[in-house]
């Protein structure tokens, strides 16, 4: 059962974007032998901004994944970083999860505002979408999220930028139908590169 997520960004410093993103690449591997690490997703917010989005069957399974080898790369790494990394801890509301594809190169993370006592009716909103997420054929998977009491999000991945722009064309508009009503503020949309990913398999949830 998909519980958990973690969304890390790193700021670095110029020149050595390459670095960080081969090291991000070569912890793949490690990745792919983690059973409790369902999905892991290396990622480009823009040219200077690398990340990655985890999503883990349970606390113990985000432990885990931060192994003392792991914290200790990281120590290593922040000399590479303009400034510190930031994770958002977040918890998966419901998923699409991959129907036999294996690749993706680009994803989408979105974030919106629930208005005040409206936090429980955009949840159920967001769950009762994924009937629809499943008629899209190129949504490869969709990770609706919570971030406290008011924060919700989705992250999404793609083969390629057509499936992203079909996606977006058609779920931004479905999402500002319900702005009036349920969001506090503007929806906020990140395009992202994936140069790496370890996917979940269509059993998890």
């Amino acid at each position: 059962m998909i519980a958990v997520a973690d969304i890390i960004r790193l700021q670095v410093k110029a020149g050595n974007e390459a670095i960080v993103e081969r090291g991000l690449q070569e912890n793949l591997a490690r990745v792919q032998l983690e059973p409790a690490t369902l999905a892991w997703f290396a990622l480009r917010f823009d040219a200077s901004t690398l990340g990655t989005f985890a999503i883990f069957s349970n606390e113990q399974g985000r432990l885990a994944h931060y192994s003392d080898e792991i914290v200790a790369r990281l120590e290593r790494a922040n000399t590479l970083l303009a400034q510190p990394r930031t994770v958002e801890q977040v918890n998966i509301l419901t998923a699409k999860l991959p129907q036999g594809e294996n690749n993706v190169t680009v994803g989408l993370l979105t974030r919106y505002e629930a208005r005040p006592g409206k936090e429980e009716k955009l949840e159920r909103g967001i769950q009762a979408a994924l009937a629809v997420i499943q008629q899209e054929p190129g949504t490869t998977a969709w990770f609706p999220f919570r971030l406290g009491s008011s924060t919700f999000g989705v992250f999404d991945v793609f083969p390629d930028e057509e499936a992203r722009e079909a996606h977006l064309s058609v779920g931004s508009a479905r999402l500002r139908e319900r702005a009036t009503d349920l969001f506090e503020a503007s929806l906020t949309f990140e395009k992202v590169d994936v140069f790496a990913a370890k996917l979940p398999r269509s059993e998890t949830v």
